[in-house]
């Protein structure tokens, strides 16, 4: 599932953020990384409508760490503020707030578990 991939670019540091973003020809811009994370996301919440009763009882951890990550994005998006969406700002409070809460839901003890319920 893509969505680990993704969550480990936004748990990457911001040099490895500015690599991976020139690598994909989308520096200086980061729109790219909240794209990535919204399309994998709803993809996941897809997944879970039919099995979401006993994931949520299971792996509430998890999917309340891709809330926030996606309750950031929008706040950052609603602001309208372009800097958000600059790599300049990959040192900012707001995107060292989505780096830790991507690291958590990585560190998210039953991943496995959530990888066998996905497949």
């Amino acid at each position: 599932m893509k969505i680990f991939k993704v969550l480990n670019t936004l748990a990457s540091s911001k040099e490895e953020q500015v690599s991976y973003l020139i690598a994909i020809g989308t520096f200086p811009s980061t729109d790219e990384l909240a794209i990535e994370f919204d399309d994998e996301y709803k993809i996941l919440l897809g997944i879970l409508n039919d099995k979401k009763n006993s994931f949520l009882n299971s792996h509430l951890n998890f999917l309340n760490k891709l809330n926030e990550i996606d309750s950031i994005f929008a706040e950052m998006n609603h602001a309208n503020v372009k800097i958000f969406w600059d790599a300049a700002s990959l040192g900012s409070e707001k995107w060292n707030k989505i780096r830790e809460r991507a690291k958590d839901a990585l560190n998210y003890s039953k991943i496995s578990d959530i990888m066998n319920l996905l497949v």
